[in-house]
């Protein structure tokens, strides 16, 4: 236990430093990704057809980051914070661009300060809200996987697993929020969970997960020769395992870079295209997402602006 204590206070000391570690080794991966990429890359030229792809593509990433905002409000409505839907739709997005600043890469902190200065929301509470979102999104991507094993296989006894694993997540969160450490909260929040809002929870966030293997699917649609409904499910559980492994090396923020090397490897493996053309599509991919999310992040600014100069 004292090693573990240990090397947790070593880590917390030198967390900037390892952040900007972080930062400048995986910008470096995605410099090296974008060279290798400018001397053999040559499936995406800027015709008609294309553009129309690529514009519906970034139209999915939109509902998938719209999708995920939703989500993350029905775990805050869970510990009984009401933030009022295009509110968290325009803040969610500005509190998470300094996630690829060294020093505060990680958007959930920025969050913290978000509803601390906008909602008066205790950053206590935040954290617990953000963890609660982490652990949703993990459940639906391992579910998300024994569907996918299931429908390949065609062997639907995974699609019960995927059952037992949505009610055990529930419980296992009803035991942790019953526990005496959480009873600050329990005295001042009506903290309301139900199975009923456990498997929406799950379904916003599944689906959100679809809106990204559909974006993705429309990036390759001139260069696939396999059915459609196939094409997205394994996009799908190709970029939230990408996603999930990229989240695990947190010492990189936004797994950058990573992340487009697993999920370069994962659309290789299925595609009939080359590593070249793959890669290709997870960078194209994570510049649409960084678009939405500055897209959305600018709608937020231009309200906060807004309301400033209205109420000088």
């Amino acid at each position: 236990m004292k090693i573990i204590k240990s090397i947790y206070n070593f880590l917390k000391e030198k967390q900037n430093y390892i952040r900007k570690f972080g930062l400048i080794l995986g910008f470096g991966i995605l410099i090296r990704q974008i060279i290798v990429l400018s001397f053999n890359f040559k499936i995406y030229l800027l015709d008609f057809e294309t553009l129309n792809y690529v514009l519906i593509s970034f139209f999915f990433i939109l509902l998938a980051l719209i999708m995920q905002i939703i989500s993350w409000k029905l775990i805050m409505n869970l510990l009984d914070i009401n933030i009022p839907i295009i509110g968290a739709i325009l803040g969610y997005m500005l509190s998470f661009l300094p996630k690829y600043i060294p020093g505060t890469i990680w958007g959930y902190l920025s969050r913290n300060e978000w509803l601390k200065n906008e909602y008066k929301v205790d950053k206590y509470l935040t954290t617990i809200g953000s963890i609660l979102e982490i652990f949703l999104i993990i459940v639906s991507i391992i579910n998300l996987l024994f569907i996918y094993i299931s429908i390949t296989m065609n062997n639907f006894l995974f699609l019960l697993i995927t059952i037992f694993i949505l009610f055990f997540s529930y419980y296992l969160i009803k035991i942790v929020l019953n526990n005496k450490r959480f009873i600050k909260i329990r005295k001042t929040r009506k903290i309301k969970i139900s199975i009923k809002f456990w498997i929406f929870g799950f379904i916003t966030e599944t689906t959100m997960w679809i809106l990204y293997g559909a974006s993705v699917y429309f990036l390759i649609i001139n260069n696939s020769n396999f059915n459609w409904f196939y094409n997205i499910l394994y996009s799908t559980i190709s970029f939230s395992l990408s996603w999930f492994i990229g989240f695990l090396i947190v010492f990189i923020p936004s797994g950058i870079g990573v992340r487009e090397e697993i999920f370069a490897n994962l659309l290789n493996y299925h595609f009939q295209l080359s590593y070249i053309n793959t890669l290709g599509v997870a960078i194209i991919f994570r510049v649409l997402i960084s678009l939405g999310e500055l897209f959305l992040s600018s709608l937020g600014f231009l309200k906060k602006k807004f309301y400033r100069n209205l109420y000088k």
